[in-house]
C-alpha cells in the first residue's frame, strides 16, 4: 500500500530572500550579563537565510509522488477509506 506523508508545516514558513531580509525582529531587553554575542546573532541570521534559500530551491509539490499516486489510483492498488479520510480532515482542522 502506498503511504502519503502528512503536510509539512515547514513549507508554510517558506519565504523569499527579500521577505526574510526585510523582517525586523523585536526582542525584550535581556538581563544584565546574559546579552547574546553579536557574532552568534550574525551566524544565526546567516543560517536562517541559508535555510530559506535552500527551501526556495525545493519544489512545492513532489511530482514523482503525485505520479505514483495517480498510477496507483488508476490501477486500483490505492484504496481510499472515505470514513477515515473524513475523520482525518476533521482532526486536522481542529488544530
Amino acid at each position: 500500500m502506498l503511504k502519503i506523508d502528512q503536510y509539512n508545516p515547514v513549507q508554510a514558513l517558506k519565504k523569499s530572500g527579500a521577505q526574510a531580509e526585510s523582517q525586523v525582529v523585536k526582542t525584550e531587553p535581556q538581563a544584565q550579563g546574559s546579552a547574546p554575542d553579536n557574532n552568534s546573532i550574525g551566524a544565526a541570521t546567516r543560517q536562517l537565510q541559508q535555510a530559506f534559500a535552500e527551501l526556495d530551491q525545493q519544489p512545492d509539490v513532489d511530482l514523482d509522488k503525485v505520479t505514483a499516486i495517480k498510477q496507483a489510483l488508476a490501477s486500483g492498488q490505492f484504496k481510499l477509506n472515505d470514513a477515515q479520510t473524513a475523520q482525518d480532515l476533521l482532526e486536522f482542522h481542529k488544530k
